[in-house]
């Protein structure tokens, strides 16, 4: 239903609207003005091979000593040699054993010439999924290390991937390497460790390839490698007014000492008239180096195609290596269109000013509201921010994708939104800002041109909502699409200056040892920034002040003059509870605290001020926002969000599947059961929940949920809970969730060096045990 404040003739002028957005009448899109945007593939100027051609080759294998010594290890109990053993016909190799709950260190001593290797493999199992990083030690000290892998729960033997360019700036040899396992590990077996050395140029995307997303200083870019070996070259059509726009720089890992490259650039059409600059590749004493961007007038080019050459010149006999990301020949457009989704991570749908609640102060989103439409009772299809972002960004649901935490990336044969975007002639950028939704850890990058991301686990809206800034001033005529990610709301909840207890007393200490025990175990915030909290309300306090700190970043970001007239879409990947159903501060479980998110569009010729309460899909938003800016024709599941606008409500069934597949949901004619999946019980809640036990909530009566109402209404239960079994039943064997430790390039490389299928396939099996004969499942069976 849509509820629109407005009266008298502006009221029947948007509601005419209304009705024609929900007929997805073209008139509405974006209109593209007279820009376009034409993205130039380069590939290597000539036939000569490529010193990328180069293969990696193995420099050392590491095995554990069946005497253990003088490899030596930490662990909460005895090491133990364990030989090759052959059980079904699979054999396993000999390891070295590591036992007890608790964090392990193999040390591994020898003299190790940094020069020699720059890749380690590590094989290994591992019986829970643990973190595994490797440190590199001299006399007793570390002197540099790998970041963590996320391992798989598995007894089958895994391969860990380490990339290690920039060791060969240790002149000195090292005398150590150390394994580490994270503390949740009972029993590990390290196999072997292997020393490999790979072409440094290989680091980057092979020109004539398609090209892959570069990390400069933290801000990936799509574009190639360049040495100056080997000249880039590309064609493209040149239409009058045309500018060559093109990013480039050396990621500080592959930054050669001593070494002042130049990058010359020569444009030359089919008449013979050619435009020519050179640009100096800077970076500082401490190879850390940023992107450049040029943007190159060819106004003198009348010529219809243009030849562009890129040619690296370094100052010493040696391999000079550059990156060429983003070369696009473009016509600015006065009114080019501008898409934005912004997702706010944790953000409650309760937790706006225009909500009604009294809980916040959101100005800017308020006005967002009222130059578009709110709806009410949206649902995102998990409760974790990888999963939840790969489904809006895929439309495809959890349950079929496959991916249901934060460790396993999406496969690369995912059709994302970014990618659609890409392919109707939009520039797509990201800004997140939170570091596992970067291309590596959540394989969302694809399809994005750009994708800026902390440098550490998150950032405040302040930097993020900065670059997104700087980026529209720097690409002022081109048609853009831009996700931005907020993580303000998320724990640790604390907002700075000026926001900080804005809504609790500033004398009060909400630690101190005089208040009462809060009513939750203390376990529940042991080793977090609430550790000792006794007042239970001080974090949700904090959390609304966040929310006021992210809406006034939010405003300044949105007085932009590109968001005058565009596409705007505001959501959040899933909400927080603080304390309802035992849950305190976080997002576990299915209720409508971590999955009723805000979600509020706006966009010209849209209607304004409007409310509606028709129960809606997040995951159809992509397939919305793609109908609005003209881009119908994309193919890319979902339905079209207008649809609902008629007044029509969909009395479709909407599903969740919770983070690690814990629990799954339906929410369908305002009841909403929860059948929970395995047996569990995170730190974060205070009470158990049993395997293929049932919740059943009457929302129109009851929308905190809190009475359960699965004895009474026991056959409803029956009947919500048959429906939601069959539904995970019809999920495709096989998804899009890839192992978080294994890199597929990564492996292709070292295919002739036997690394191949070391890793299980992610995300197999059944949701749910159909033939169970449980009592929760004998309580629950159909009649």
């Amino acid at each position: 239903m849509v509820h629109n404040r407005q009266s008298g003739p502006r009221l029947l002028g948007a509601l005419m609207l209304l009705a024609l957005a929900a007929c997805g009448d073209d008139s509405l899109v974006l209109q593209r003005g007279q820009g376009s945007l034409q993205r130039v593939s380069l590939g290597p100027s000539s036939s000569a091979p490529l010193a990328a051609e180069g293969k990696t080759v193995l420099v050392d294998h590491l095995v554990p000593p069946a005497e253990i010594t003088p490899w030596a290890v930490q662990a909460p109990k005895g090491p133990v040699f364990v030989p090759t053993s052959t059980t079904a016909g699979v054999t396993t190799d000999a390891g070295l054993m590591l036992r007890g709950q608790g964090a392990k260190v193999v040390s591994i001593p020898g003299t190790f010439d940094t020069q020699a290797f720059n890749q380690l493999a590590l094989r290994g199992t591992f019986v829970e999924s643990v973190a595994v990083r490797l440190q590199f030690m001299r006399k007793g000290k570390a002197v540099t290390g790998t970041r963590g892998q996320q391992t798989s729960s598995s007894r089958s033997s895994q391969l860990f991937i380490f990339d290690v360019p920039d060791l060969r700036c240790q002149v000195r040899p090292i005398d150590e390497i150390r394994i580490l396992i994270s503390e949740e590990s009972t029993r590990s077996v390290i196999q072997s460790l292997d020393l490999l050395l790979r072409p440094l140029e290989s680091w980057l995307p092979t020109p004539g390839e398609e090209p892959g997303l570069i990390d400069i200083a933290f801000d990936l870019r799509r574009g190639w490698g360049l040495t100056n070996l080997a000249p880039l070259t590309g064609q493209a059509a040149l239409a009058p007014g045309s500018r060559l726009r093109f990013s480039y720089g050396i990621p500080g890992a592959l930054w050669m000492p001593r070494q002042t490259p130049v990058l010359h650039l020569t444009v030359t059409d089919e008449t013979g008239a050619s435009h020519r600059e050179s640009f100096a590749v800077a970076a500082d004493e401490k190879r850390s180096s940023a992107w450049l961007t040029a943007d190159v007038d060819l106004a003198e080019l009348s010529g219809k195609q243009a030849t562009l050459h890129f040619e690296l010149e370094v100052n010493r006999k040696s391999l000079g290596l550059c990156a060429v990301a983003e070369p696009t020949l473009y016509v600015p457009g006065q009114k080019a269109p501008t898409v934005i989704l912004i997702t706010s991570d944790t953000h409650r749908a309760d937790h706006l000013g225009v909500a009604g609640t009294n809980l916040v102060k959101t100005p800017a989103l308020d006005a967002l509201a009222a130059r578009g439409v709110r709806f009410t009772d949206c649902l995102t299809a998990t409760n974790v921010t990888n999963p939840s972002h790969i489904a809006l960004m895929t439309a495809t649901h959890p349950r079929d994708t496959r991916v249901v935490d934060n460790h396993h990336p999406l496969s690369q044969a995912a059709p994302t939104l970014a990618e659609a975007f890409r392919s109707q002639g939009f520039a797509t950028y990201a800004c997140i800002s939170a570091r596992h939704l970067v291309e590596g850890e959540s394989g969302l990058g694809q399809g994005f041109d750009r994708m800026n991301s902390p440098i550490t686990s998150q950032r405040g809206a302040q930097i993020t909502t900065h670059i997104t800034e700087q980026w529209l001033d720097e690409s002022a005529g081109l048609p853009l699409f831009i996700w931005l990610h907020l993580f303000d709301v998320h724990t640790p909840y604390a907002p700075p200056e000026g926001y900080d207890r804005r809504y609790y007393p500033t004398h009060k200490n909400p630690f101190s040892e005089d208040l009462p025990a809060p009513p939750f175990d203390p376990e529940v915030v042991s080793g977090t920034p609430l550790e000792g909290l006794r007042d239970p309300v001080f974090p949700h306090a904090q959390y609304r002040a966040e929310v006021d700190f992210l809406d006034d970043q939010l405003g300044g970001l949105l007085r932009h003059e590109r968001f005058a007239d565009a596409l705007i879409a505001f959501t959040a990947d899933h909400g927080e509870s603080f304390g309802q159903h035992g849950v305190y501060y976080d997002h576990a479980e299915l209720y409508p605290d971590s999955i009723h998110v805000p979600l509020i569009m706006s966009w010209p010729g849209g209607p304004v001020d409007a409310v509606s309460s028709a129960p809606v899909r997040q995951i159809d938003l992509g397939r919305t926002l793609l109908n609005l800016s003209g881009c119908a024709d994309s193919e890319f599941p979902g339905r079209d969000l207008r649809d609902e606008l008629d007044g029509n409500t969909s009395a479709n069934a909407r599903f969740g599947l919770s983070s690690a597949a814990l629990s799954a949901c339906v929410n369908v004619d305002g009841w909403h059961l929860i059948l929970h999946l395995k047996d569990h019980h995170q730190k974060q809640i205070t009470a158990k929940r049993f395997k293929h036990s049932v919740e059943l909530y009457d929302l129109r009566n009851d929308p905190e949920c809190l009475e359960d109402l699965a004895d009474r209404e026991h056959d409803r239960a029956i009947r919500l809970r048959a429906l939601l079994v069959h539904w995970l039943g019809q999920a495709p064997a096989e998804g899009w969730s890839t192992s978080g430790n294994m890199d597929p390039e990564a492996i292709a490389r070292l295919a002739d060096l036997g690394y191949a299928g070391m890793d299980e396939e992610a995300g197999q099996g059944n949701w749910f045990e159909t033939d169970c004969a449980c009592d929760n499942c004998a309580r629950f069976a159909p009649q």
